[in-house]
């Protein structure tokens, strides 16, 4: 069964018809954003057995009204140097109304906030590290003599609601001859985090919980 032999044909651009890439890239004008959508560029490639560059043309995917990025890409198939304020000025939008990459901006917005996190973590690091302090571990109990600060050593694993978290442990709670046990605020929370090791809380003291990866201390002493 003979096969359908595909017409060579030339495309209409910029006034005349050209036959190969080099021609196209001595008449490329915006005109190409309507040839493309029209689908005669995909035919005019497909029939001079333009495998790669037809290859690129029908793995676009963009927004049919982003005339920019469209724009852009057909540069980039068919190599033509053309940088932002040359696309923008062809298509006579003002360069800061251009769409702009979205996957980009936020990758390095990501970016961005990763390092203003990692610049304020290692800032509570260093503001909490004391290498002065002392703690001592005796009968389950993890004592801070600076803070003066008494610490369950090993605690119920779990996640609880505040309310949760209240009614559980909140009161009525006796441990080692104290009967005074309460939910510790963020701020002595604090207290318990040391740079010196990682995770970033004394190993010695709460070691059933560093091999867990972090402590959950819920009772305190004062």
């Amino acid at each position: 069964m003979n096969s359908i032999k595909l017409i060579k044909f030339n495309l209409p651009i910029d006034g005349t018809r050209v036959k190969n890439i080099e021609e196209l890239r001595n008449h490329f004008t915006i005109e190409i954003i309507d040839i493309y959508h029209n689908g005669m560029l995909s035919k005019w490639l497909r029939s001079r057995n333009m495998i790669e560059e037809l290859t690129a043309l029908e793995d676009i995917c963009i927004d049919s009204s982003d005339h920019f990025s469209l724009l852009k890409k057909l540069c980039a198939i068919f190599k033509i140097e053309a940088d932002d304020m040359i696309i923008s000025s062809a298509l006579g939008v003002p360069l800061e109304k251009t769409e702009k990459n979205f996957s980009e901006i936020k990758a390095q917005y990501r970016a961005i906030i990763h390092e203003e996190l990692k610049s304020e973590f290692d800032a509570k690091i260093k503001k909490y590290t004391d290498s002065s302090r002392s703690l001592n571990y005796k009968n389950g109990i993890v004592t801070d003599k600076k803070k003066k600060l008494r610490w369950k050593q090993d605690s119920e694993e779990g996640r609880y609601t505040w309310d949760e978290a209240m009614a559980k442990f909140g009161k009525n709670i006796n441990f080692s001859g104290y009967d005074d046990w309460r939910i510790p605020t963020i701020e002595e929370l604090e207290t318990l985090v040391d740079g010196k090791y990682f995770p970033y809380v004394d190993r010695v003291g709460f070691i059933s919980h560093y091999r867990q990866y972090g402590a959950r201390s819920e009772r305190f002493h004062l």
